[in-house]
């Protein structure tokens, strides 16, 4: 019910000419820079409890929801596979990725805030169930299980790809990058998404690329709205906090609301002893 529910849900996404190769694409990167890096993953990361993933998902829908002017956008996200318990599968003794690629709808509204965004995408992603590694189990498994195939215009709209911090744990004693990172396929390759938008830390620096079939400035776009969230004060970027991150406390939202109302009017020096 829960993938039926997020393939059946009118959104928008990039149309994709059939025939569609590697070699027709265009390519676009840009790098936020080492000390904004820091301050997405050191700052506004914590202030809002979000991920990387979550923060450049946001950045990414709203960028898109802005050029295209829709209000719900449905993409597909690749992970790694790998989360511990998925599946009640134990992997402690594999290597390598279990890629997994799944589908979500973004609901946007016109007003949106950045918090109300980023709030909303945090909850997004947190409902995917098992990180998304059962919906390619009952998508090439649909005789046992029973998800129908979706239309193919409906899987090759947008991918999102989030690497990590690619460099993590290195040791120059060891292992090293001998070049920055490069994602290539051969050029006569078919191409399953219209876009795709792949991004990675390295060497301390946020790197977005995208390829596409048009010459869309979705990255640099990306960058300005992280930019912009970056230049927002403390206290906006802590609003944008989810009963998601307190799963212990069985809050709902507005309860949450209300909490956040005394600890903000108690930092203000506003509530009676």
């Amino acid at each position: 019910p829960y993938w039926r529910g997020v393939l059946e849900t009118e959104a928008w996404q990039p149309h994709k000419d059939s025939g569609l190769v590697a070699g027709d694409l265009q390519y676009t990167t840009a790098k936020l820079g080492r000390a904004l890096t820091r301050q997405l993953t050191d700052q506004l990361a914590p202030r809002t409890r979000a991920t990387p993933q979550e923060l450049l998902l946001a950045a990414a829908s709203q960028v898109m929801a802005r050029c295209c002017r829709q209000s719900a956008i449905r993409l597909f996200v690749e992970r790694h596979g790998r989360e511990p318990g998925s599946a009640g599968l134990d992997i402690s003794r594999t290597v390598g990725w279990f890629t997994s690629i799944s589908p979500i709808t973004l609901q946007l509204d016109g007003d949106q805030t950045p918090p109300s965004l980023i709030r909303r995408t945090k909850e997004t992603l947190r409902a995917v169930p098992d990180k998304g590694i059962g919906y390619g189990l009952l998508r090439y498994g649909r005789e046992a299980n029973g998800l129908e195939v979706p239309a193919e215009e409906i899987e090759s709209g947008l991918l999102f790809n989030y690497l990590g911090v690619i460099d993590q744990g290195r040791s120059s004693d060891c292992f090293r990058m001998v070049r920055p990172l490069q994602l290539n396929r051969s050029l006569s390759c078919p191409v399953r998404f219209a876009w795709q938008i792949d991004a990675w830390i390295g060497n301390g620096e946020l790197t977005i690329s995208l390829h596409s079939a048009d010459s869309s400035d979705i990255v640099n776009k990306m960058l300005g709205v992280i930019c912009d969230w970056l230049g927002s004060d403390a206290a906006e970027q802590s609003s944008a906090v989810s009963v998601t991150d307190f799963p212990l406390a069985n809050l709902n939202d507005s309860q949450l609301d209300k909490l956040s109302r005394l600890l903000a009017d108690k930092d203000a020096g506003k509530t009676e002893e």
